[in-house]
């Protein structure tokens, strides 16, 4: 019995680094923030109900929210509302209309770009990784529609995955933005039709313009 739980364990391991890719931890996205607070005892609002509303295991899973089946139809196969559980039922939580989602300062570095790093557990071929933003007036009380999304600021075509499993990307500023938005990601692979999803909630302050990172070259 103890070699049959541990080879389970072992499979359901494996299917987990085989399947799930992974997520922003720079500024960091939406789940990865949650499973960073615990998945067993979250310390944000937002976080507990997140797992109130879906259970522990969308956190244990935080690098599949996914479309397997996405080869670029985004805004057929995910419906208004959806958009930060990628579509997918099993991460609905993450889809909550509210303002208290911790958010990270926005910064820009020293060329007056944004700084983006991607948590991958395997590296895949790109074909896009393509970045959204908020429009100014969007209401975070209210679910998040792909018309609440401008035209995307950012888009890579191609990406290395660092010796530590991390893309790092650059982007030009969204514009003077202030106060929370949302930055919403596609990460579209090549050679697959899978798609990878994440909201990022980040705070502009009271302008972007001001806010510089000290330890960015």
């Amino acid at each position: 019995m103890f070699l049959k739980i541990n080879l389970t364990a072992f499979l359901l391991l494996i299917s987990q680094l085989i399947y799930a890719h992974g997520s922003f931890e720079t500024p960091i996205s939406r789940v990865y923030a949650c499973f960073l607070e615990g998945p067993e005892n979250p310390q944000s609002s937002a976080c507990q109900d997140l797992v109130d509303i879906g259970g522990t295991q969308p956190l244990y899973d935080w690098m599949e929210v996914n479309q397997f089946d996405a080869a670029g139809q985004h805004l057929s196969l995910i419906p208004d509302g959806t958009l930060c559980a990628g579509g997918r039922d099993k991460y609905r939580g993450l889809n909550q209309a509210r303002t208290d989602w911790v958010s990270t300062p926005a910064r820009l570095n020293a060329k007056g770009q944004m700084e983006f790093v991607y948590h991958a557990w395997a590296p895949h071929s790109t074909d896009y990784f393509r970045y959204y933003i908020t429009k100014d007036g969007y209401d975070p009380t209210q679910p998040l529609r792909w018309e609440d999304l401008e035209e995307p600021f950012c888009e890579i075509n191609e990406v290395e995955q660092d010796d530590n499993m991390r893309y790092h990307m650059t982007c030009p500023s969204p514009g003077n933005k202030t106060g929370k938005h949302v930055i919403y990601n596609i990460w579209q692979r090549d050679l697959s039709p899978e798609a990878f999803y994440a909201c990022i909630d980040v705070d502009f302050g009271s302008g972007i313009d001001l806010i510089f990172a000290d330890d960015f070259e």
